[in-house]
């Protein structure tokens, strides 16, 4: 979202250890806010060339931008239901620990 916003210039926040563990933070906090919230605003200060970062989040837009990771979590899982002989609607729910950040 930020290089979207920053189109002049040619620089990538994802270039930068410092802005990108600014970013980690922030995402970190957005993901808890928003298992409990519909959206949230976003305020980094000096995310990069001393430039702040400001926007509002929704849980839609979240899940949109982390909609590739979501699709990528769902092969360990259906290879684990497939190793124990399990299908998905012999499950009530699926609870996945870690990926902390």
């Amino acid at each position: 979202i930020w290089n979207e916003k920053r189109k002049t210039t040619d620089k990538d926040v994802r270039a930068f250890p410092r802005a990108m563990a600014k970013l980690m933070i922030q995402a970190n906090k957005v993901k808890h806010v928003l298992s409990a919230n519909s959206d949230i605003p976003v305020f980094i200060d000096a995310l990069q060339d001393d430039i702040n970062y400001q926007t509002h989040i929704s849980r839609a837009k979240f899940e949109e931008i982390c909609h590739d990771l979501l699709e990528r979590a769902a092969k360990p899982i259906e290879a684990a239901l497939k190793m124990a002989n399990v299908t998905l609607d012999q499950l009530d729910a699926v609870e996945m620990i870690g990926g902390a950040m």
